[in-house]
């Protein structure tokens, strides 16, 4: 089964992980999305990042938070733009028949383009939804437009851990084999909150709720609803920055190359960008750290693995 999943992490982690060299991961055939690309705060300068956050810590005016936020994404998107003019082109006539396919959070932005290019070629599409009407409005779309009737509606609340052991249940009784798996859900910079289990929302959602992956995948600067939480300084940049970001399905290419390319089949664990092979932070190949999450995450979840 390819496993593929685009990571959201929260921005903490995202600093953290520029402050160390970091890139951004994201994708799996389970796809996952990830935060690796360098072009996090971290390229802007450790030391604003550290006044910026003593001088919110103070309860001061949040106009310098606003302008480093700024100037981070005019360097990413400035970055990402030139990458994505030069980025590889991929076409593929691949037919995905008799296949099934699970898209966590395909009502909507890049997950749902990539449920409706999957259902083109085809396959049965189990979109995983924390919100069912949202999720049947997509579902009609997606019908009307590629004629393919094997599009059911499971519920599935990425920050409930009975909802998601519920979600498995089914899948296990319904579906007699799952060939993809695609974790597309996350956030991103929401309002502090906290999962029903207790966890923080960021961490419970995006890496507790979702598992392990078999590749990852940087998506781009996409126009989705992943930026619903940002502050509104933010939301004028995305618009002022527009021409400078993917769609949404263009956006979801590299999703859809992971989990539709014939020569991937033999391989596991890469990570991924406009549609290649692409190389991720030393951070983020240390085996170690990798093995210790792994346990922190078990014991946080109360899972054994024997």
């Amino acid at each position: 089964m390819r496993q593929l999943a685009p990571d959201w992490p929260s921005p903490g982690y995202c600093d953290d992980r520029a402050r160390r060299g970091g890139e951004d991961m994201t994708s799996t055939k389970k796809i996952t999305k990830h935060p690796s690309d360098g072009l996090t705060v971290g390229r802007i300068g450790r030391g604003e990042v550290s006044a910026l956050l003593k001088n919110k810590r103070k309860k001061k005016s949040g106009a310098s938070l606003c302008f480093l936020r700024w100037r981070y994404l005019a360097v990413r998107w400035g970055r990402m733009s030139c990458r994505s003019v030069c980025c590889n082109r991929w076409s593929c006539e691949e037919r995905l028949d008799g296949k099934t396919v699970i898209i966590t959070g395909a009502n909507t932005g890049i997950g749902k383009e990539t449920a409706r290019d999957l259902a083109r070629r085809g396959a049965r599409i189990v979109m995983a939804c924390r919100d069912l009407e949202r999720a049947e409005e997509a579902r009609t779309d997606i019908l009307e437009d590629t004629g393919n009737e094997n599009l059911v509606i499971r519920k599935l609340d990425l920050s409930d851990t009975k909802s998601i052991r519920a979600f498995a249940e089914l899948i296990n009784k319904e579906e007699k084999q799952v060939n993809i798996l695609i974790n597309n859900a996350g956030i991103m910079m929401c309002p502090h909150s906290k999962t029903v289990d207790g966890f923080e929302m960021q961490l419970g959602v995006n890496h507790l709720g979702t598992g392990v992956s078999v590749f990852s995948l940087h998506p781009g600067v996409v126009q989705s609803d992943l930026w619903r939480h940002q502050h509104q300084c933010i939301q004028v940049a995305v618009k002022i920055f527009r021409i400078f970001t993917k769609t949404t399905v263009e956006g979801a290419q590299t999703t859809i190359y992971c989990a539709v390319e014939p020569q991937l089949d033999s391989q596991s664990g890469g990570y991924f960008s406009d549609c290649a092979a692409a190389r991720c932070s030393r951070a983020a190949s240390d085996d170690d750290s990798a093995q210790k999450l792994w346990e922190i995450s078990c014991n946080l979840l109360g899972i054994t693995w024997e």
